[in-house]
């Protein structure tokens, strides 16, 4: 390996600059969830099923997006998002509800890659709504306004998989504190009872609502020694629990705080709560939210004011509650994010945590879950951390499918896959660069992960010549092993092609992974020859600067590098690089990383110019380097390829990098195209690059290298023409007693010219192949 020209640099933490005023609430003040809200994210959003990019770029690590939804999508009166939960119908198809300002949104996710909004239940103006789920009911609580909450909205989704969603019912009352306001809602699935924690101002603790009619709860029981913010209700199967229903309790003395802690009662009967134990914690300033892990041993617990009280990065308790009766902190860690926490669920020994401005954070309790590492991330909020009450609210992880979903009070609803993903694809001989122009057929490996399988059928092979996509199924060899099979295509065309399939859950997958806003490219042809190459090492006649250039700095230079804080290093493979220069955009001086970027207009590298007037295709093929992610004004500039046939009088554009989607992050990427495809083949054929920021200014750098003019050769190849003095274009018995010399197994890593049918082995199929192409190519 080899740190080379591609060391460019890329933004630095400092390089992008949010504006962060937290205002520090007084001891144990109610937390203000959303009150640092921003207005609604209005741009697009992103469906895997459609391809390309999502609206904007999300920094993430093992956590795939497979659909956002946007706030506006649900209605033009919502101002915020908030909770949200899940359902799977009796038939499995699953379905997502997002809590939104002013009620509560369905979507069926059964295919994750192509939500679909199945309805809108309207409720009271609220920025806090919550959600659960029993057999096919939905049970929704808000705070509200206006001191009215809505009480208990019972929904029925028995007829959802048809697109009807039903509000039949709403439950005011119950409990010695009359009030609608709820601000959670737990529920039981075990026993089947509801639980509305806290509510309104003071000491609302949490009242209990039996499901036996589940269109009808019916209030039965109430605990208000403390507030309770919000609840876990588990009853337990085996061991010493074994019968009992015990609540989980994230309490304090009164909605605004005090005595922070974790309370574990008894709610078996109703009528007659028993406390079994009570624990606080470090760092305790408002205890907020928790969940129990897999073998109800441990509950891990966030504090939502304790990272503004204490300046502590965001920071989960881990409590011992193998003894009910004796609850007790083992231990605290952090990612180390600027970032407070918010709501943790944990499925299959993974803790799935929504930390508002840090986003989706995912840690793996299998190994030491008193001390876990975070393995996956998604962060909502890239435009900066910070200790606001905004960006992620909450997640749901518990989709039979593996999927989860998120909510986020500014952007709406999220769709990811965490962890590899269901499908990977190999291609084991590469992307071929040329094609067959009789038609050729590419080996593909579609490897499922554990539990997934490919959908019969699903798996495809997607190409352009430029007419339109095309659509043709892969033909399955057997096992994980399929063909993808070009038809015959002109000689000289440059192909766009890419691959899907879907899991057993119609979950899209596609190579490369953001088609079809990239794909792979082939060009067809018999033969390639080299014409031009350039690695850089040395000057073979590129120039930089056009007339009506006008950066002031980032000039195109030819340079070997030195990298800085922009992103980090890209370290690269010697091949196909060669040595260590390439053209850059401006060599860094030292300083920031904002030194000698491009800045306050554009900069042009033109190539020599090209004879390509004599017969054949000609293709164009490079290796770019692009960012422009970072600083005050990220994901606006762009950067431009152009051809010309006329020696620079006029200009195609044959791509254009950004402004946004993954390559404009840095990193290398190889483009080739078809020269006819853009402009006639002349003898003044030249390429130039255009790398600009306008003001408002980023951070813009760009590179090129691995430069190469290829002829294709259009010539079909004379079959069986393999004597030492072949290419004569004569078949004959030269090349039959050449055939006969190289008889059997062909030798491992040497050319077998022989071996006519590329089966490895010279025989009687090659002998006929020969024979039947007998005098063919004479003239």
């Amino acid at each position: 390996m080899t740190v080379r020209c591609s060391a460019i640099r890329s933004v630095c933490a400092a390089g992008m600059c949010v504006a962060v005023t937290v205002s520090l609430l007084h001891a144990h003040d109610h937390p203000s969830h959303g009150s640092d809200a921003l207005p609604p994210y209005e741009g697009d959003g992103y469906t895997a099923g459609a391809g390309g990019y999502p609206g904007m770029h999300f920094p993430a690590k093992n956590v795939h997006l497979l659909s956002w939804l946007p706030i506006p999508e649900f209605g033009e009166e919502h101002e915020a998002a908030n909770d949200c939960w899940g359902y799977v119908s009796p038939s499995g198809r699953e379905y997502a509800m997002l809590g939104l300002s002013h009620g509560t949104g369905f979507v069926e996710i059964t295919n994750p890659g192509d939500p679909q909004i199945i309805a809108m239940i309207p409720g009271i103006s609220s920025t806090w709504r919550d959600m659960k789920v029993y057999e096919h009911y939905a049970y929704i609580v808000s705070e509200g306004s206006g001191g009215q909450g809505g009480g208990i909205q019972v929904i029925d989704l028995s007829q959802i998989d048809d697109g009807i969603v039903d509000h039949i019912n709403s439950v005011t009352e119950g409990g010695s504190l009359p009030t609608t306001r709820t601000h959670n809602v737990a529920l039981d699935e075990e026993s089947g009872y509801l639980y509305r924690c806290g509510g309104g101002s003071g000491t609302i603790g949490i009242r209990f609502y039996s499901l036996a009619d589940p269109a009808n709860p019916t209030f039965v029981g109430e605990w208000h020694e403390r507030y309770v913010h919000d609840a876990q209700v588990v009853t337990y199967t085996e061991g010493p629990y074994a019968g009992m229903q015990v609540a989980f309790l994230y309490s304090n003395d009164q909605n605004n705080g005090g005595n922070p802690g974790l309370d574990i009662l008894d709610v078996t009967d109703k009528s007659n709560i028993v406390q079994l134990g009570f624990t606080s914690y470090s760092f305790p300033a408002f205890s907020h939210q928790g969940w129990l892990n897999d073998d109800r041993t441990l509950v891990f617990l966030n504090d939502e004011l304790a990272e503004i009280e204490y300046g502590l990065t965001t920071t989960t308790r881990v409590i011992d509650v193998s003894d009910l009766t004796n609850p007790f902190e083992v231990s605290t860690f952090t990612n180390g994010q600027n970032s407070i926490g918010h709501n943790i669920y944990i499925r299959d020994n993974l803790m799935l945590a929504a930390n508002y401005r840090s986003g989706l954070r995912v840690f793996d309790l299998s190994t030491n879950p008193h001390s876990p590492q975070e393995v996956a991330f998604f962060n909502t909020f890239p435009e900066g951390d910070g200790l606001n009450f905004n960006s992620l609210w909450s997640n749901f992880p518990f989709y039979p499918s593996g999927v989860v979903i998120g909510s986020d009070i500014e952007k709406g609803l999220f769709v990811w896959w965490v962890g590899d993903l269901p499908l990977e694809f190999e291609l084991p001989d590469g992307p071929p660069e040329l094609l067959d122009p009789s038609g050729q057929a590419v080996r593909v490996n579609i490897i499922p992960s554990d539990g997934q399988e490919v959908s019969p059928g699903s798996a495809m092979l997607h190409y352009d010549i430029g007419e339109g996509e095309q659509t043709v199924e892969l033909v399955h060899i057997g096992g994980n092993s399929y063909d993808a099979v070009f038809p015959p295509l002109p000689c000289g065309t440059s192909v766009s092609w890419y691959l899907s399939a879907m899991n057993q859950f119609d979950l899209v997958q596609r190579k490369p992974h953001e088609a079809p806003a990239e794909t792979f490219a082939s060009i067809v042809g018999y033969a390639a020859t080299v014409s031009f190459a350039d690695d850089f090492e040395t000057d073979l006649g590129w120039t930089v600067g056009a007339p009506d250039d006008d950066a002031t700095e980032g000039i195109w230079e030819r340079a070997n590098p030195v990298g800085t804080t922009v992103g980090s290093e890209q370290v690269q493979p010697d091949e196909p690089f060669v040595g260590n220069a390439c053209y850059i955009t401006g060599q860094h001086p030292g300083g920031g990383a904002g030194a000698n970027d491009v800045d306050h207009g554009k900069t042009t590298l033109f190539s020599p110019q090209f004879d390509l007037s004599h017969g054949g295709e000609a293709v164009i093929s490079y290796w770019r380097w692009y960012s422009n992610h970072a600083g005050a004004n990220p994901f606006n500039d762009v950067f431009e390829v152009d051809i010309s046939s006329d020696g620079g009088k006029t200009w195609v554009n044959v791509e254009t990098v950004g402004p946004d989607g993954p390559q404009v992050m840095g990193g290398w990427y190889r483009h080739e195209f078809a020269v006819s495809s853009f402009v006639p083949l002349t003898e003044a054929v030249q390429v130039r690059f255009v790398a600009s920021d306008y003001d408002p200014q980023a951070l813009v750098e760009a590179a090129v290298d691995a430069f190469e003019v290829n002829m294709i050769d259009c010539t079909p190849p004379c079959l069986g023409d393999i004597a030492p003095s072949g290419g004569d274009g004569v078949v004959d018995v030269s090349d039959l007693l050449a055939l006969l010399a190289s008889w059997g197994v062909c030798p491992a890593d040497e050319p077998c010219p022989a071996d006519l049918n590329g089966d490895g082995v010279v025989d009687v199929s090659d002998l006929l192949a020969l024979l039947g192409n007998w005098g063919a190519c004479r003239e």
